[in-house]
């Protein structure tokens, strides 16, 4: 049965997860990546990032934090882009033509907006209309190929993650980009007699917030270790099925049983 955790709850999820982070990332020195394939160059690459944002995200749990939220985001979109470059290799032409469209939209902004300050710099270093035909050119030759630039939601469509957008990616979002729930969750105190006090600097992180966070950065280690171990043939996987059984026992407990077991 769901209950509210503890503070006894979130130190023990909070330390399962950095015994987590741990060992995997003693793990990690024992993973061979064939350097000259750009498949394993990109895996290598989101995987380290997902870890290191890991161990960042285990520091800011253990004090008041508002930017935890965001660092989650991005280890989530990094998780979508490993599930999805290992489902398909041209996922990785599909990651470079989405650069490219960025680089064509600076580029553009440049020429359109020669009395921005912060282009000039740069200006002084590149001609923007010649480096603009460039970008041009290299759009429309992986455009022919079939990869075509990727918004946030196509990434999580190539990656089977559509679920994940709609949900927990968007709650992430709405903490990130300082919505009106996220600016009160963090500043306003409700008073029971209908006034409110502001605050400058937010509290402790409830154990609710820990146990949530850990839950959702465990889950994604777990799978995407599991999954690049699959893809690379390594058979060190019973220690990630023992913490994702950990995992669950303790999700089940403090939060019911998760969508996939019920």
């Amino acid at each position: 049965m769901a209950r509210s955790p503890t503070s006894q709850d979130a130190k023990n999820f909070h330390e399962l997860l950095s015994r987590t982070v741990d060992r995997l990332s003693r793990d990690l020195g024992l993973v061979v990546f064939r350097k000259q394939n750009g498949q394993h160059l990109i895996l290598a690459c989101l995987y380290s990032t997902i870890m290191q944002s890991s161990r960042e995200c285990l520091l800011l749990m253990m004090q008041p934090t508002i930017t935890l939220p965001s660092v989650l985001r991005s280890v989530v979109e990094a998780y979508a882009d490993l599930r999805a470059m290992i489902i398909d290799v041209d996922h990785g032409q599909r990651i470079i033509a989405t650069f490219e469209k960025e680089k064509r939209r600076h580029l553009r902004s440049m020429i359109n907006s020669t009395d921005n300050p912060y282009h000039l710099d740069v200006a002084q270093h590149i001609d923007p209309r010649i480096e603009l035909a460039k970008v041009d050119a290299e759009l429309a030759r992986l455009t022919a190929l079939g990869h075509r630039p990727m918004d946030n939601k196509s990434r999580f469509e190539w990656a089977g993650l559509v679920a994940e957008y709609e949900s927990y990616y968007w709650l992430l979002c709405l903490e990130g980009h300082n919505s009106v729930t996220a600016l009160e969750a963090r500043h306003v105190i409700r008073k029971e007699n209908g006034d409110y006090e502001l605050i400058a600097t937010k509290d402790a992180n409830s154990p609710e917030e820990i146990c949530r966070w850990c839950d959702a950065l465990s889950r994604i280690l777990i799978d995407a270790t599991m999954r690049l171990y699959g893809f690379l043939g390594i058979k060190r996987l019973g220690q990630c099925e023992e913490d994702l059984r950990q995992i669950e026992l303790m999700v089940n407990e403090l939060f019911g049983p998760s969508v996939e077991a019920a």
